[in-house]
C-alpha cells in the first residue's frame, strides 16, 4: 500500500492543537468544572503580576516623597544657613559700631575735657612705616581743615595737618623725623623739643617713638614722667597728652641730655581722630 506524505501535514497538526487548547481556554473561562484549572492559573498569574507591580509602585512612590523630602530639607539648610551668615554679619557690624560709637565718645568727651573745638574725621590711609609717617584723613578744606591744624585722638596728640584736598588731607605723626612739637614735664615742668625717632622692637611689635631732645644735664626729668604741649610752638594747643619718658640718657657728650618718649597714641592702630580747628 502505497503512503502519501503532505508538506502540509505539519501545519495542519499545528493549527489542530492550538484550536484545541484556544477551545479548552474559551470553556474554561466560561463556566466552572473539570476544564478551570488554567482560569485559576491565569487568575493566580494576574494577581501575582498585580501585586508585583503594586508594590513596585508603591516603592517607586516612596522613594520619590523621600527625595521630594530631601530636597526640601536641603533648601531648608541652605536658607538657615544663609540667614545665619547674615546674623553673625550683623553681628560683627553691631559690634564695629559699639566699639566705633565708644571711640567717637572718649574723642568728644577728651576735647570738651580740653576745652577745644575739633571736627572728627576718618583714618583712610595710613603710611607710619616710610620715609614720611603720615595718615590720610576723610575731611578736608572743604570741612574747614587747613595747613599745621593739630590733630588729636582720645589718647592724645597725633600730628598736624601738612596737605589739604577738598574732602582730604594728610597728617604728619609726630614720631615723623620732620615733626617737632614743643612740651613739658608735667611733672618738673620742664621744657624740651619732642622730635621723631628710630623704631624699637620689644616683643616682637614695633614701638614708634619720640625723642626729647636740648635738656640741660641738670634737667630734672625721670622715666615715667608724662609730657604735654607747651602751646609755646604757636600751632598745639598747650597740656595736650603726649607721651610718657620711658629711658633717660644722662652720657651723652655736649652740653645737652636726652630722653626716649613712648606717645600715648598707639599709631599701629589708629582709625578716628579729630582736627582742632578753635581753641
Amino acid at each position: 500500500m502505497f503512503r502519501f506524505k503532505s508538506k502540509y501535514g505539519n501545519t495542519s497538526k499545528f493549527v489542530f492543537l492550538s484550536l484545541i487548547f484556544v477551545l479548552v481556554i474559551v470553556i474554561s473561562l466560561s463556566k466552572d468544572g473539570v476544564f478551570s484549572i488554567p482560569k485559576k492559573l491565569i487568575l493566580d498569574g494576574v494577581t501575582h503580576l498585580q501585586g508585583a507591580s503594586t508594590t513596585i509602585g508603591d516603592w517607586i512612590t516612596s522613594k520619590w516623597r523621600h527625595y521630594i523630602y530631601l530636597v526640601g530639607v536641603s533648601e531648608e539648610n541652605e536658607r538657615l544657613k544663609r540667614e545665619m551668615a547674615q546674623l553673625r554679619e550683623d553681628s560683627i557690624l553691631c559690634e564695629e559700631l559699639k566699639l566705633e560709637n565708644e571711640r567717637v565718645g572718649r574723642l568728644i568727651d577728651f576735647s570738651k575735657r580740653m576745652n577745644l573745638k575739633i571736627v572728627g574725621a576718618r583714618v583712610v590711609g595710613y603710611n607710619p612705616d616710610g620715609n614720611f609717617r603720615m595718615v590720610i584723613i576723610d575731611k578736608g578744606e572743604g570741612d574747614g581743615i587747613s595747613v599745621n591744624m593739630p590733630v588729636i585722638s582720645s589718647d592724645g596728640l597725633v600730628g598736624r595737618v601738612v596737605e589739604v584736598g577738598y574732602h582730604s588731607a594728610k597728617v604728619l605723626l609726630i614720631v615723623d623725623r620732620n615733626s617737632a612739637v614743643d612740651v613739658r614735664d608735667e611733672r618738673s615742668r620742664i621744657r624740651g623739643l619732642l622730635v621723631g625717632a628710630e623704631d624699637r622692637f620689644i616683643f616682637e611689635r614695633p614701638l614708634y617713638l619720640t625723642r626729647f631732645e636740648y635738656l640741660e644735664k641738670k634737667s630734672d626729668i625721670e622715666e615715667k614722667d608724662r609730657l604735654v604741649t607747651s602751646g609755646i610752638d604757636g600751632i598745639y594747643p598747650p597740656g595736650i597728652p603726649v607721651g610718657e619718658v620711658i629711658e633717660v640718657k644722662k652720657d651723652t657728650s655736649g652740653i645737652f641730655m636726652e630722653a626716649y618718649v613712648l606717645p600715648l597714641v598707639d599709631f599701629s592702630n589708629i582709625e578716628e581722630v579729630g582736627v582742632i580747628v578753635g581753641h
